[in-house]
């Protein structure tokens, strides 16, 4: 069979099984053949390429589906799952991604990705005119539903509701994205690569919603709009209230210190790091240590 019926074969299956999909564990074998084949011919396209690899590994399609959801506790939706092998886990609350260990972490620059990356934790980029790098793929994490969603399909994945968006293309430069918006956890995940449409979907196979494990949240999230003006030196102490309880609705506990930078005038009461830093995975439970900018005598806002 050549590549071409291999590659429109694949393409129906895809279609007749899409109403059904429910992500599982992340699809590690496709991924690694998929870049095999991309450093090889990078100016075919992923669908050739991706009709190969399955004729070659006799991947079952139910790889790409996923396991059947589960009715998952009405307190703790999601299912339990565990690191493997060669992968590695983001997240920001339960809603994580389970991606290849050698993808990189906010690999961007001016919002554009410059490797395969994970983009979690980033509240400001800088603008310019960087151009997004060529056959390159990335997932960005963040809380908060989007300004704006294209037409959407209700799917779920793991049990729990998502919302996710037809994927787009656009061309010269090539550019294919899709975003997956979880209303109950109201956290947003975008997929995008500079390859082709067919890789969003594979990429939106790695994520997955945990019972058992969440994402450490930015300093960020959970900040209010608007703050109370602080007292000249004394600083304020919402952020870390904020930050606090945003930890607490995930069943984290918190440590705060002074941050080991001492005090600075300007910057009172700052959120300055948590250790494990924003994005990394822990169980429920775990103990996160926050930083904060002290007052000159060593104390916190209160």
């Amino acid at each position: 069979m050549t590549d071409e019926r291999r590659a429109e074969r694949l393409g129906v299956l895809l279609e007749e099984h899409a109403a059904s999909f429910a992500p599982g564990p992340a699809p590690l074998a496709l991924l690694a053949a998929a870049e095999r084949d991309r450093r090889r011919r990078r100016t075919r396209r992923f669908a050739l390429a991706a009709g190969g690899v399955l004729a070659a590994c006799a991947l079952p399609l139910a790889l790409l589906r996923g396991p059947a959801d589960t009715a998952p506790p009405p307190d703790r939706p999601g299912v339990e799952i565990a690191e493997q092998p060669g992968t590695r886990l983001y997240g920001v609350g339960p809603v994580l991604v389970q991606v290849p260990s050698d993808w990189a972490v906010n690999a961007q620059r001016c919002g554009q990705a410059q490797a395969d990356t994970v983009v979690v934790g980033v509240q400001l980029t800088s603008f310019c005119l960087a151009p997004r790098a060529v056959d390159v793929e990335s997932l960005t994490l963040e809380r908060g539903r989007p300004a704006t969603l294209g037409p959407t399909r209700s799917r779920r994945i793991d049990g729990v509701p998502v919302q996710v968006e037809e994927v787009t293309c656009q061309r010269a430069p090539v550019l294919c994205s899709a975003r997956a918006w979880f209303p109950d956890q109201d956290v947003t995940v975008t997929a995008e690569s500079s390859t082709d449409a067919a890789k969003v979907e594979v990429i939106l196979a790695m994520v997955r919603v945990a019972s058992n494990l969440v994402g450490v949240p930015a300093t960020h999230e959970g900040t209010p709009a608007m703050l109370p003006m602080p007292v000249p030196g004394q600083g304020s102490a919402a952020p870390l209230q904020a930050y606090l309880t945003r930890l607490g609705e995930l069943g984290l506990r918190a440590r705060v210190e002074p941050s080991p930078r001492g005090h600075r005038p300007l910057d009172v009461g700052r959120l300055e790091e948590t250790h494990p830093r924003a994005g990394t995975v822990v169980p429920r439970g775990s103990e996160v240590v926050v930083t904060v900018t002290p007052r000159p005598d060593g104390s916190l806002p209160d």
